[in-house]
């Protein structure tokens, strides 16, 4: 992969920290307002005072917290199995195109297409895991009241914020070739 590709760039290089940070710092609250907020209104129960400790360890199937490490870290995993998908399915690349690996310096794992793309293939494989694992549970905590999978939701949307700097930096460079994700 060259560095001048500016869809690999942004990801493959890392954010500077001040970057990373400052996109953290916008997609946290972003993702707030889209879930824990609305979860608020619709169902009165509040983020606050230990509520979320009760709605994720005690009702009405418990978490010990090491489950919930480990559902997060799965989570993560399946997050760039789901790259790996829109990749194949919107790219209509051969699976053995995509690659997964880790960037343990930069606590950083991803889904990589090594061939090129469409824009719009990249828009929907890079979106697809912040739709399926992000917007859709949080959905379905706000429709029925569930607050530890609107958390979910809140928490996948998080993760999703690397996806969303790609998006940010292929929009404004015009990327075509897909990196990592």
């Amino acid at each position: 992969m060259s560095a001048s590709t500016p869809a690999a760039s942004a990801t493959t290089q890392g954010l500077p920290s001040w970057r990373g940070y400052l996109a953290a710092l916008i997609t946290i609250p972003a993702a707030a307002l889209l879930t824990m907020v609305p979860h608020q209104f619709l169902w009165g129960s509040g983020f606050a005072n230990g509520w979320l400790d009760r709605q994720l360890f005690t009702a009405p199937i418990p978490l010990p917290k090491v489950a919930l490490l480990l559902l997060m870290l799965a989570s993560l995993a399946l997050h760039e199995v789901i790259h790996g998908v829109g990749y194949t399915l919107f790219g209509r690349v051969s699976w053995n195109q995509v690659e997964f690996g880790a960037r343990w310096t930069h606590l950083l794992v991803y889904a990589r297409c090594h061939a090129p793309l469409s824009r719009s293939a990249l828009l929907k494989a890079l979106l697809l895991p912040a739709v399926v694992l992000g917007m859709v549970p949080a959905a379905v905590g706000l429709a029925f009241g569930l607050g530890w999978l609107t958390w979910y939701g809140f928490m996948l949307l998080v993760f999703a914020t690397g996806d969303f700097c790609t998006l940010w930096r292929m929009w404004r460079e015009r990327a075509l070739r897909c990196g990592e994700g």
